[in-house]
């Protein structure tokens, strides 16, 4: 009907349709389009505010619709979302596509798929590409970056690798490979597991020296660190392995330039919060400073795979 001055306060379609049968209201008073079905189960509307209907149905701002099975979705113009149960299961917005489960809450962030590495509105960081707690396949990122460490003591040799809170289950295991280049000076190098910015005391079967190799000696090869949780929660742990090869970069046939190492050490039970966001990386370490001495990760792949919390 038509108020005072000619202003639309509220239209039904069909005329005269009663609050039990399906029907179309343009509400003037609130600057929004309801759509009921028969009953007066209110399945859809479109708004400039999110509010509240003359029946006490709550509507949010943009277009919203539902279903009765408990479905619905709503669009406010910048983020598209879907619900079920009044659980807000899955997000689209210019960031990428995320699901959550069991409601849109810091911490129960499931599936991403993003262009770019971020952290959403609740504070749920994600990496770029494919991220998915609950498993399935392996989870894979590569970084093509060099981290040199020139005499430097203990220095990064990959991306410090983020591995998102509530992202581990019991078995899950992540795992860093980077290929290595370094020039030896006398004194021993060590390749370490460099947990959220610190070096992790391991068996020292990463470590190598003058035993090995001579002054002047380039030497390459590959390094591999895997971390697999054995618990979960603020008081989870995980063991940690470092292992791999390095040797002298030249013909191997004769003498010295014959070395080459395998390198494999580890440590367990090591405290690991699985409610918080962790990152991972692998850390050359210098036993003391050499003139000429250096080392450098060249590129990294990290790998997800294993068990993982279910949907």
């Amino acid at each position: 009907m038509d108020g005072p001055s000619a202003i639309l306060n509220v239209l039904t379609l069909p005329s005269g349709a009663t609050t039990s049968q399906a029907r179309l209201v343009f509400d003037g008073v609130r600057g929004a389009i309801f759509i009921y079905a028969t009953g007066g189960a209110l399945v859809g509307s479109i708004a400039n505010t999110a509010g509240t209907d003359p029946y006490n149905n709550s509507y949010p701002a943009g277009f919203s619709t539902n279903n009765d099975a408990g479905a619905y979705s709503t669009w406010d113009g910048a983020e598209l979302d879907f619900y079920y149960y009044n659980s807000e299961d899955l997000a689209l917005n210019p960031a990428g596509l995320f699901i959550y489960y069991p409601t849109k809450a810091e911490g129960n962030l499931v599936i991403s798929l993003a262009a770019e590495a971020g952290t959403d509105s609740l504070g749920n960081a994600y990496p770029q590409g494919l991220y998915m707690a609950s498993g399935g396949i392996p989870n894979v990122q590569t970084d093509p970056g060099t981290y040199p460490n020139a005499n430097n003591g203990t220095q990064p040799a990959t991306k410090s690798w983020l591995i998102p809170a509530n992202d581990a289950a019991v078995g899950t295991v992540y795992e860093i490979v980077t290929q290595v280049a370094c020039t030896f000076e006398s004194e021993t190098i060590a390749f370490k597991p460099y947990l959220n910015s610190s070096v992790v005391t391991t068996s020292s079967g990463d470590l190598t020296g003058a035993g090995s190799y001579t002054d002047g000696q380039v030497l390459v090869g590959t390094i591999r660190c895997r971390l697999q949780v054995i618990t979960t929660g603020a008081s989870g742990t995980a063991n940690v392995f470092i292992d791999g090869g390095i040797g002298a970069d030249t013909n191997r046939a004769t003498g010295s330039n014959a070395n080459f190492e395998y390198l494999s050490s580890q440590a367990t039970n090591l405290t690991f919060n699985t409610t918080a966001a962790n990152t991972l990386a692998i850390a050359t370490q210098f036993g003391a400073s050499a003139t000429g001495q250096t080392a450098s990760g060249i590129g990294s792949t990290f790998t997800r795979s294993g068990a993982s919390n279910a949907l």
